[in-house]
């Protein structure tokens, strides 16, 4: 049943999104080759301003397409869950873990894919380029991971495993925003929707506020963490990226039996 669910929400969000993933993959072709002549300044004064122009139209492209897939992640699930539709959901012999989880590897999946897409357009872009850029930006690249091998020894290849994993766990921070959609059409009974974006709104804010006293205390425990192992500093880096991963986990776990509570919490009719 997890299979068929996964499906039927891999496609509803699909059907718009690849339109704008492929129109990302489009735009970096001409991207890439007005990029190429502002390199190498082959271009005329007429035409300058208009290049320019284009370029911040590919930065603000990327943060719609970012801002497009989270969009099309939440809508689904508000209106999978919350809305008219939702009736019919709840009256499916399906466990509502199930139905969750189908929506939150949905999520997961198209955030890769999107992360994907952009990647590709890096390369596209980096393909268009003169010979010698590509080859300092592929040199600078391949001087990072040869300079930190150098310094750091096999420590450097621990700590871009242990980046690897806060990466992927911070792909998965969309739960958060499934538990305020959560909380908004189960506790609330009237305005949901209104509701809904208006704690989505209050909980950025709050995040955004609360992100520099939270990084002021990160420093305090590094201190501590780095005098507990003078003698091998690389162990508190570890011990450092080591913690950053149990608090993601931790806070993902009480987000996740957070979110299944409220939704047992659901009738079948509400």
């Amino acid at each position: 049943m997890f299979k068929k669910c996964l499906k039927y929400d891999f496609k509803a969000v699909f059907s718009i999104w690849w339109i704008a993933a492929l129109t990302m993959i489009i735009l970096a072709v001409p991207s890439g080759l007005i990029l190429r002549n502002l390199l190498l300044d082959d271009h005329s004064n007429e035409i300058f301003p208009y290049e320019t122009l284009w370029v911040f139209v590919c930065y603000f492209s990327i943060i719609a397409f970012a801002l497009l897939t989270e969009i099309l992640i939440f809508v689904r699930y508000y209106s999978n869950f919350f809305s008219d539709e939702g009736y019919l959901t709840f009256t499916l012999p399906v466990k509502r873990s199930t139905l969750f989880f189908s929506k939150f590897v949905t999520a997961y999946l198209f955030e890769l894919m999107m992360l994907l897409v952009l990647i590709i357009d890096f390369f596209i872009v980096m393909c268009c380029l003169p010979p010698e850029y590509m080859k300092n930006v592929m040199g600078a690249i391949f001087g990072f991971f040869s300079s930190g091998y150098a310094v750091l020894g096999p420590w450097f290849f621990v700590y871009i495993l242990e980046v690897l994993i806060i990466l992927l766990l911070s792909v998965a921070s969309s739960i958060s925003m499934f538990l305020i959609i959560t909380i908004g059409g189960v506790l609330v009974k009237k305005q949901k929707l209104l509701v809904t974006i208006g704690l989505v709104y209050a909980s950025s804010t709050v995040l955004s506020i609360l992100y520099i006293p939270l990084q002021l205390l990160y420093f305090p425990w590094a201190l501590s963490v780095s005098y507990l192992t003078p003698a091998n500093p690389f162990v508190a880096i570890a011990l450092i990226l080591l913690f950053f991963i149990a608090v993601q986990i931790t806070v993902f776990f009480l987000m996740l039996f957070s979110i299944l509570g409220c939704l047992e919490r659901k009738l079948n009719l509400a």
